[in-house]
């Protein structure tokens, strides 16, 4: 769990190089970067939760950073 918090904060903080260009309807640049940042504080707060060792923070952060992943896919990804 560790190594997938690890590489998710890795994706984080390469995910912004991958913003549109340009702002396209309904898919702002702004919120590319937003959503990035918010990936980077999840996959942080995700590691911490399973230093921390109690299973329900783990899962709590786990699923705040999955809702963070969702939302960005649902507005960016075509399909």
């Amino acid at each position: 769990l560790q190594k997938m918090a690890q590489v998710m904060l890795a994706v984080s903080y390469v995910a912004p190089s991958y913003a549109p260009k340009t702002d396209e309807a309904g898919k702002p640049i702004k919120d590319w970067m937003r959503l990035s940042d918010d990936m980077k504080k999840q996959s942080k707060g995700l590691g911490e939760a399973i230093k921390g060792g109690d299973p329900m923070t783990v899962q709590s952060a786990a699923k705040a950073l999955n809702s963070t992943c969702e939302s960005c896919h649902t507005e960016f990804r075509d399909n």
